[in-house]
This record gives structure tokens, C-alpha cells and sequence, in this order.
């Protein structure tokens, strides 16, 4: 088994709300949106906007709400379709802190926050869930052991404030019991808070020693000198009925599919991952994002050597390249990058491919950013750690190094030019910043004759 990450080759939409569904439809769908073939907490294959996508019927909103998950070239496109087919939605974009508070309306809980590594299942209200799974799984044992099982256990509540227009905030200590004050051994504290719009009111959730045994009592608040009372009650705090995500309206039909052709959409195909010029051109240096570059990860698997049809052979030792497209880098003891055209790179990842080399194709998890020019050298030895000036020498080579924390693969190719090229692989989603860092990095031309003279 080869494990991968592609975290930075996917983008992540969530359209969320009443008219959700019309607005994934309005873009041209091939999977059937009504709630019997796609219920809460499904997952489908299939296309919008005339892309590949996973579609999953999840929410954290509490709202009927689509998450799309699509290649990330297309991601900038792709929102700027989805504001132009919602438009006679009343859609908006909304962010994060709005996103908590419509968790927080729901109980939603937010691992991380309202949880930390001592936290169960069960203190969440999540026991039976875990208990009634009837297969073994890691973690499970520890469900039993006697810590987890004791009473006084934090659990998770809802708090809602006493006094009217009280504002409450996570970390804030509880004490239960009339006439506590501080300092007290706490019962708990208040994990995340905020003002509901929708219910004009302070909400919070809490994890308090053996919480759900003492719903409806009221609590003392220690906060920073500050003192109020807050009150323990269920969640969710708004609509526990849950008719929000799942409407209970026999009429509610989903449209039926149709499948939109690309020209149908105003879908912006791959451009500028940096979103800038994309070239930045000046007497010393050149910098240009290759945006049509494929990219594939291959890996030797355990138990086999060199694939004995592979041609060319692939370099063995570690930063030797060979092949021209698609050019074959090695990264490492038994992992190589093909890099070059489409279709070539394509066909050799292929033929590579087999029973002894895993490969997978890793084309939006990077940027190719190309640096050329008499400066080119002194630029990277001036971000990374490496000595690319002498590097220069050693004719073609490939190096995966940081520069500026940021893990960068590098390829020199001295056949280009007359000073040769470096080509930069960078996560796509640290593009930008990369590419303006190196532009802010640009020496002036009296800066290198100090340094290097007539060198260059």
C-alpha cells in the first residue's frame, strides 16, 4: 500500500442553504439531487459544470448543504460560476466566523475546541453511536478502561446566559452549586460562545463535570474577575427538528438532472495559479508560471527493483534526471517525478506503471514556477539553502530543499538557455506567496556586481 497526500490537489466548496440544491443544479449536475437518492451524509461521483467532482450531502451549518470537491485549477473558475448561477438565489459568499455561529446554533461541535485528547465519545453525547458498532476498531478498548467509565467526567452541554444581553466567552471557568466563588476547583469551562442573530441572544457550549445529569440548573461564571450565571440547556439550540436540513415537504422534488456541456458554463478553464502577470521579466532574472505542466509521483514498491521495461531507465541516483518529455527526476531511494506534456507524461507514467511502481498523477497538488536569467542562481542561494551558483556546473539535476520554510522541488536543465533554467515545484496553494517572494527578492544589478563581479 502506497499512501499519498493530495491535500493541495483538491479544492472544497460548500453551497449551502434553502436553495442549495437549485444552485448545484443551476450549474449542470449529472447526479440525482433529491433527498432519496442523496440523503444527509451520502457521497456521489459525478459532474458539475462540466467537471469531474465528488458531491457530498454533509453539513456543518445545519443547513441542506452540497460539499464539491474538484481539481484546484479549476477552483478559481469555478466560484466565480457558482456566484453567477446563484445570483437569482440571493447567494453570498459567507466565512468562517459565520460558519461557527451557525454550527454553535446547531450544537455542531468543533473538535479541537470544544474537545481535546482526553475527550470520549461519550462525553459528547456520541456513546451509543460508538458502542453500537458491532465490528472491532481501533480506539475501542479504550472505551472501557476505568477513567472512561468514571463518573464526573466532563460531558458537553448548551449554556445559555441569566442576565439579559451578558456576553459570554470560551474559557470562561463554571462552578457548580449556589454560593461557590472563586477560588474554587472548576466543573468546567465554556468551550465556545458567541451572539446568536437568529436568536437574539449569548449561546455557548461548555464541557461540565457529568454535564447532562444537571440540565435546567444554573451555574456561576468566573471570567477574568467578571461574574454572571448561565443556564445548562439541551441542544440543539435552533431547530432540533432538523427541518432545515432535511425539509419534511412531499413537494419538495429535486429538478431533474442535466449535465452541462463546457460551453454551456462560464467556467474559467486553468489560469494563473499566482494571479498575478504570472511572468515577471526584467535584465537579470525572468520568472514564469508554466501553467500546462502534468506532473506524476512514481514509486518503487517493496519487493521489486528496477522495472526492467522501463525506457528510458530511470535515474538511480538521488537528483539525477533523465528523459526530455517528460523529463524523469529522482527524488529519492525508489520515488521518481515525471514531468513534461500532457499527453507524453501521460503515456510514460503509464508504461512505468505496473506490478513493481505505484504511480499517481499530481498535476494540482503543484505549481511549476520557471526562473531563468544570469541572476537565477544567486536568487535561489539567496532563499534556499542550497549552493546553486556551483550547482550550475554539475549540468542537469533535480533537489527537493526549503527555501523560506516552503519545500520547493528543483530541476536545473542548463539545455534552454544559455544560462539554463530552473524550474520550481511549489504546493499549489503556497504559489502566490512564493512567486511574490521571489519577485520581492529581485537583487538590483549593483547588488550582484559586489558579489559575484564579472562572474555573471
Amino acid at each position: 500500500v502506497q499512501i499519498e497526500d493530495v491535500t493541495a490537489q483538491w479544492a472544497n466548496f460548500t453551497i449551502a442553504g434553502p436553495n442549495a440544491r437549485e444552485v448545484v443544479f443551476a450549474l449542470g449536475c449529472s447526479v440525482d439531487l433529491s433527498d432519496d437518492s442523496l440523503p444527509h451524509m451520502t457521497a456521489a461521483c459525478g459532474t458539475i459544470a462540466g467537471l469531474d467532482t465528488r458531491i457530498l450531502r454533509v453539513s456543518f451549518s445545519g443547513e441542506r448543504s452540497y460539499e464539491v470537491n474538484l481539481p484546484a485549477r479549476f477552483a478559481a473558475g469555478f466560484l466565480e460560476t457558482v456566484l453567477q448561477a446563484g445570483m437569482e438565489h440571493g447567494i453570498a459568499p459567507y466565512g468562517i466566523e459565520a460558519l461557527m455561529v451557525l454550527r454553535m446554533e446547531k450544537g455542531f461541535l468543533h473538535v479541537g475546541s470544544d474537545t481535546d485528547g482526553s475527550t470520549t465519545p461519550a462525553d459528547v453525547g456520541w456513546g451509543r453511536v460508538a458502542l453500537g458498532k458491532k465490528a472491532d476498531y481501533i480506539g475501542r478498548r479504550s472505551l472501557f478502561r476505568e477513567g472512561n467509565l468514571a463518573a464526573g467526567r466532563k460531558q458537553l452541554v448548551g449554556l445559555e446566559a441569566v442576565e439579559p444581553g451578558t456576553s459570554m466567552q470560551a474559557g470562561a471557568h463554571l462552578l457548580r452549586g449556589s454560593g461557590r466563588e472563586p477560588p474554587a476547583e472548576t466543573d468546567g469551562w465554556i468551550t465556545s460562545a458567541c451572539f446568536s442573530p437568529t436568536l437574539n441572544r449569548h449561546i455557548g457550549l461548555a464541557v461540565l463535570s457529568d454535564g447532562r445529569e444537571h440540565g435546567g440548573e444554573v451555574v456561576s461564571v468566573c471570567d477574568e474577575g467578571s461574574h454572571y450565571h448561565a443556564r445548562i440547556v439541551p441542544t440543539p439550540f435552533y431547530d432540533p427538528e432538523n427541518q432545515r436540513l432535511n425539509p419534511n415537504d412531499e413537494s419538495d422534488t429535486a429538478p431533474e438532472t442535466h449535465s452541462a456541456e463546457p460551453d454551456e458554463v462560464a467556467l474559467a478553464m486553468p489560469e494563473s495559479n499566482v494571479r498575478e502577470a504570472a511572468v515577471f521579466s526584467g535584465s537579470l532574472m525572468r520568472i514564469e508560471e508554466q501553467p500546462d505542466t502534468a506532473l506524476y509521483r512514481l514509486r518503487r514498491l517493496p519487493g521489486h527493483n528496477e522495472h526492467p521495461g522501463a525506457e528510458p531507465r530511470l535515474p538511480r541516483q538521488v537528483g539525477d534526471c533523465s528523459g526530455d518529455d517528460p523529463a524523469v527526476l529522482c527524488l529519492g531511494p525508489g520515488e521518481w517525478l515525471l514531468k513534461g506534456a500532457s499527453e507524453p507524461t501521460r503515456a510514460a507514467a503509464a508504461h512505468m506503471g505496473g506490478d513493481s511502481h505505484a504511480t499517481l498523477e499530481v498535476s494540482d497538488g503543484f505549481t511549476l514556477l520557471r526562473l531563468s536569467g544570469p541572476a537565477s542562481a544567486w536568487l535561489l542561494n539567496k532563499l534556499g539553502g542550497l549552493d546553486f551558483q556551483s550547482a550550475r556546473r554539475h549540468g542537469e539535476h533535480c533537489a527537493r530543499t526549503k527555501m523560506q520554510h516552503l519545500e520547493v522541488i528543483v530541476h536545473y536543465h542548463p539545455q534552454l538557455t544559455g544560462d539554463g533554467v530552473f524550474d520550481l515545484l511549489v504546493e499549489r496553494s503556497l504559489a502566490r506567496y512564493f512567486f511574490r517572494l521571489m519577485v520581492a527578492s529581485v537583487p538590483h544589478a549593483e547588488e550582484l556586481n559586489r558579489e559575484y563581479g564579472e562572474q555573471l
